[in-house]
């Protein structure tokens, strides 16, 4: 026996809803299509009340056929009208064997004319007990309408006394029982997940079999599955807002999930490279004085790229002013007045070249008067100076 899966499952109930609006509309046909999909016991169970339906329909319509003949051809009633009546009602109280394909009619309903009605076992008219029939498949398949629609709130309420009838009543109500419980249970679980946000919850379907316990498996695993990858990616997001790049998502992952997983990953390493290679430019540059060094890092894009190049840009800058402003104290330092720092500069650096102009300008005004105070020209008029004075 096979296992029915969701798939199976959809084409059994329309199979059934088939079957039971063809008992419901009426006449009964002489043949039924036969059901060849998968089945499970609440299948075969269904499929053997129905079997036992069709042959208490196919017996009560033929009496009622068989009295409304009677009743309209009386005068020609033979007398062995009532043996005939006797094998009716031996039938009405037999199985009707059914095959793979049909459901069989009995011999003597298909050739024999009864003149009256026998009443069946449980002492109900034919037409009363047709009328049962009907009753009972008209809320039957009300049921599994319902069930289709996806309203588990209806159950089987018309009272029914054959045993075949009593199974089928009670395997259709614990069937749309189990549907909802596995409804509730679903529902929650995917509540508390994607609405409420609280991962870690499960769906908790109590004996449930087949097709719905492997559907509950399912969502289940997708909710663990799902529950993983959230939690993991919150836990990297929080290592890299703390600074911390040595954090990367682990497990297996599908589809759209790899391809998040993959795209986590990728960021954490571009943040690790870019936070590498800027703290090693910026330790060369403003440790070690290493002024020409700048920051390389492959695949850049976007904002990280801008970021790599503003960097570049600011050791450049900063090598040049350096440089400058060495340059010019060098020359100082070497009595060589004439240099001053040319480049463009802003801020406190503009300040610093301007002190370090105005530094050389000084020097360069003090040395000229110190060399002229010591020239021979000065120092003789120094002297005549000092003779004129009284």
């Amino acid at each position: 026996m096979s296992v029915v899966d969701a798939t199976g499952l959809d084409s059994f109930r329309a199979y059934l809803t088939n079957i039971l609006s063809i008992y419901e509309n009426g006449p009964f046909p002489t043949t039924i299509p036969s059901y060849d999909g998968p089945s499970d016991p609440h299948t075969d169970n269904i499929l053997r009340a129905v079997g036992s339906l069709a042959r208490r329909m196919h017996k009560a319509e033929q009496t009622l056929a068989v009295a409304a003949a009677a009743k309209n051809d009386r005068p020609h009633a033979s007398t062995s009208g009532g043996n005939v009546a006797e094998r009716l009602s031996v039938d009405l109280e037999q199985d009707v064997q059914m095959s793979d394909g049909e459901t069989a009619l009995p011999a003597e309903l298909e050739s024999s004319i009864l003149p009256t009605a026998a009443p069946s076992e449980n002492g109900m008219s034919a037409t009363e007990e047709l009328g049962l029939l009907k009753a009972q498949i008209s809320d039957v398949a009300r049921v599994c309408n319902a069930v289709k629609r996806g309203d588990f709130s209806q159950k089987i309420s018309v009272p029914v006394e054959d045993e075949a009838m009593v199974q089928l009543k009670d395997t259709v109500n614990s069937m749309v029982v189990h549907l909802q419980h596995v409804a509730l249970g679903l529902t929650l679980a995917g509540t508390q997940a994607c609405i409420d946000g609280k991962l870690g919850g499960q769906a908790l379907v109590l004996d449930v079999d087949g097709a719905w316990r492997d559907l509950v498996g399912i969502v289940n695993n997708l909710l663990a599955h799902l529950t993983s990858l959230v939690r993991s990616v919150a836990r990297v997001t929080k290592s890299v807002a703390l600074g911390d790049m040595s954090k990367q998502i682990d497990g297996n992952g599908r589809g759209e999930f790899a391809d998040l997983k993959t795209t986590v990953n990728g960021m954490v390493v571009r943040l690790r490279a870019v936070q590498g290679e800027l703290s090693r430019v910026t330790s060369e540059v403003g440790s070690r004085g290493a002024f020409s060094d700048q920051a390389y890092v492959p695949e850049m894009e976007g904002v990280w790229l801008e970021l790599v190049r503003n960097v570049n840009r600011m050791c450049v800058s900063l090598t040049n002013q350096v440089r400058s402003i060495a340059s010019v104290t060098t020359a100082v330092a070497g009595g060589d007045l004439t240099r001053k720092v040319d480049i463009h500069l802003e801020g406190e650096m503009a300040a610093l070249k301007t002190s370090i102009n105005s530094l050389v300008d000084q020097l360069a005004i003090r040395i000229a008067a110190e060399r002229l105070r010591d020239s021979p020209g000065m120092q003789e008029m120094t002297s005549e100076t000092v003779l004129i004075a009284p």
